[in-house]
């Protein structure tokens, strides 16, 4: 059986139904589907940037364009020490989904 693996994030409930809409979708086709949250599984950094930008996206929306700002000059897909922090989460996720 095909296996497809969906990558989502729980960022606005847009990502989760998009997510389902494809593993039924996939699953009717006859795929072996999973969903899995790469964000929020890997360190807690992660998880409190995602929660901090779910919090502003229902309270105080007006300041999304900050957070995007904060995180452009963060860059923390660039930065060693945040990717030191999620290699051995990174290894893990790959090999268990092969």
């Amino acid at each position: 059986m095909t296996k497809l693996l969906i990558l989502s994030s729980d960022t606005g409930e847009g990502h989760n139904s998009a997510a389902a809409a494809i593993e039924k979708a996939a699953r009717s086709a006859g795929f072996e589907t999973k969903i899995r949250k790469p964000l929020e599984e890997s360190t807690k950094v992660n998880r409190s940037l995602a929660n901090l930008y779910n919090v502003l996206l229902m309270r105080r929306p007006q300041w999304i364009s900050w957070y995007f700002n904060f995180i452009e000059g963060l860059r923390p897909n660039e930065r060693d020490f945040f990717y030191t922090k999620v290699r051995e989460y990174i290894g893990r996720f790959i090999d268990a989904e092969r």
